[in-house]
């Protein structure tokens, strides 16, 4: 089932104007790295695989509604996941770790599925910051030097909230994504 949910992220994806390079360079990313975390953090890797997958499709459906994608994601993943009949304790908790995904959160701050997708949301942008590049300059439309200067300043605060396991998971990459954009 996790499957379908990965091909619907895909086409809507594709049909949105953050386009296949989105699904690609970002959602696929946080999926790869969540499971990655799920073992390490204790975590439902259903519930984790579930909301990586659906964690940003409120902005995509609507790019005008990113300030408010955690919520409006949260509120839209019970609608996609009722076709699959899961449990509704694996709804809530998918919906949870929505809600809560924009920031690294911290092990006892949260659950380890909200640990684990926050951790694995910021690490995907950490590993492709010429991605989150463009994404800032054709998508949000900021200027390069904007758009260079929120690109450094997420990555240093992002880097700082990593717990230990993802710092191993992603080490000096992320600190060479830094230094290129010095």
């Amino acid at each position: 089932m996790i499957e379908n949910l990965e091909e619907l992220a895909r086409d809507e994806c594709a049909r949105s104007s953050f386009g296949l390079a989105f699904f690609d360079e970002h959602l696929a990313i946080v999926a790869h790295y969540a499971d990655r975390l799920a073992g390490c953090l204790g975590a439902n890797a259903e519930v984790v695989g579930l909301a990586s997958w659906l964690h940003d499709l409120a902005a995509v459906r609507d790019p005008k509604a990113q300030p408010e994608h955690p919520r409006l994601g949260a509120e839209l993943a019970p609608q996609l996941l009722a076709a699959y009949r899961y449990d509704l304790t694996i709804v809530d908790q998918v919906s949870r770790a929505i809600a809560s995904h924009s920031f690294p959160l911290q092990p006892g701050a949260a659950t380890p599925e909200e640990v684990c997708l926050s951790q694995a949301d910021a690490i995907a942008q950490m590993v492709r910051p010429f991605y989150w590049l463009y994404f800032v300059t054709s998508v949000r439309g900021l200027g390069y030097e904007e758009a260079k200067k929120w690109l450094v300043n997420l990555l240093a605060s992002k880097w700082e909230a990593l717990v230990p396991a993802s710092r191993k998971l992603v080490g000096e990459r992320c600190n060479s994504g830094l230094e290129l954009l010095g």
